[in-house]
């Protein structure tokens, strides 16, 4: 019968025969050295046991564009733009007020007294219309009546880009739409961690 191999117990390396010290790290066999397995967990350069070793695969992590945040950002950028250009770049005109209605949605209840102008306006012979907020209206009174005659600005190239020429700062709201929507196209384009194996 052929004499089992015997390994270092400190270091598992294998022990020659007969051996009182271990070559590889210098310290006493002893007793426990004599068939001896070697460490759980630690497989020396000879003797090593055959067949596949499992890998431990680590997941990779990538980042996914929130193609969402994309869309919302860049429609945010392009609303925002759409006043400031009626009012800088645009022409000017007379439209008639066709309605005044209360808003009542989700965003908006009767007692917020949030209110939808609706105006028309012609060019060229063709008939356009726009609309505008006004909130917080406690006195009705302070509305525009249908048929009010309002100054507006449109785009020449594109007369349903229009706004009351009246209507607060223009860079206001690019400052803020567009704000708001280039900081959800970063985080859109920054997107979502997704784990990878």
């Amino acid at each position: 019968m052929a004499q089992q191999q015997a390994f270092c117990v400190h270091c598992g390396q294998p022990l020659q025969p007969g051996a009182s010290f271990c070559r590889a790290c210098g310290k006493p066999v002893g007793q426990a050295a004599a068939g001896a397995s070697p460490p759980t967990g630690f497989y020396p350069y000879a003797g090593a046991p055959s067949g596949p070793v499992a890998s431990a695969v680590q997941p990779q992590q990538r980042r996914r564009p929130n193609v969402l945040l994309l869309l919302v950002g860049i429609a945010l950028i392009l609303v925002g733009l759409i006043q400031p250009a009626a009012l800088l770049f645009g022409e000017e005109t007379t439209a008639s007020v066709v309605a005044a209605e209360q808003i009542v949605d989700g965003s908006s209840e009767r007692m917020d007294y949030n209110y939808r102008i609706t105006y028309a306006f012609a060019v060229d012979g063709k008939q356009y219309t726009g609309n505008y907020q006004i909130n917080k209206v406690y006195n009705i009174a302070n509305l525009p009546g249908e048929g009010k005659i309002l100054a507006i600005k449109y785009l020449a190239i594109m007369p349903n880009i229009n706004a009351p020429a009246s209507q607060g700062n223009p860079f206001l709201v690019l400052l803020l739409a567009g704000g708001i929507g280039v900081l959800l196209i970063v985080l859109g384009i920054r997107g979502k961690t997704v784990m990878r194996t």
